[in-house]
């Protein structure tokens, strides 16, 4: 999920556990009614997000595969924001959940989890000392330095993709909505993701694909362009 202060946009990929049977993508704008975009209000979080679902179950359906949706990893492009304590983005999430097991889609061992994202990471970096000087970490390298084991400095960019100047690390927060996710295998699937380039697979990408395609599709929409497709 991406959002800027004019648009929102969420992309929803299936198929990681079994990529080899392929892979879906489908990035949609979140309808906001109010002028201001950011926090997304629950209800248009809400309602944007059971639609992807449900497009994407009768996709799946019609090509007669069985949707499942019991591990759902959300990425957050920020942190999830609200009014306080009246209300967050995250309310979204758990309504969202309930929503989909009373349609019978998921049973009660679903383990969905969110992921905050900072790209900016407060200005930490990560280095890895070798003989004869310092470089870039290598990708997916990941250091949970925190008193709260559930945030991590991911290394998403690095060593082989970047040779020249210093990597930013991710500074992420694992959060469960349903059941409990283990960190990290979080790190590891958002890692993957980052990986996940189609067309040039000498590079990485510095976000999770899903989050990529959001933040290109909200970029799109701020400058009054109508999205016929995103650029792999």
């Amino acid at each position: 999920m991406a959002a800027c202060t004019t648009n929102a946009v969420a992309c929803l990929g299936y198929g990681f556990r079994r990529p080899t049977e392929g892979l879906l993508f489908l990035p949609e704008e979140i309808q906001i009614e109010t002028q201001q975009k950011e926090p997304i209000p629950t209800q248009s979080l809400l309602r944007g997000l059971i639609g992807l679902f449900e497009t994407t179950h009768a996709e799946l359906v019609a090509s007669g595969v069985q949707p499942d949706f019991s591990s759902v990893l959300f990425h957050r492009d920020g942190q999830l924001l609200g009014c306080g304590d009246v209300w967050n983005e995250r309310d979204a999430l758990i309504q969202l959940h309930d929503h989909t097991r009373q349609r019978g889609w998921i049973g009660p061992d679903a383990v969905w989890t969110v992921v905050e994202i900072s790209k900016t990471a407060e200005n930490w970096r990560l280095l890895r000392s070798m003989p004869g000087g310092v470089r870039n970490p290598v990708v997916g390298h990941a250091v949970f330095p925190f008193d709260d084991q559930n945030t991590a400095l991911v290394a998403a960019t690095g060593d082989p993709y970047l040779t020249q100047g210093t990597a930013q690390p991710l500074l992420v927060t694992i959060s469960d909505i349903a059941g409990t996710a283990a960190p990290k295998i979080v790190v590891r699937d958002l890692v993957g993701q980052a990986d996940l380039c189609f067309t040039k697979p000498d590079i990485g990408m510095a976000l999770p694909w899903v989050l990529n395609v959001a933040d290109t599709g909200a970029l799109q929409l701020s400058k009054a362009y109508r999205i016929s497709g995103i650029t792999a």
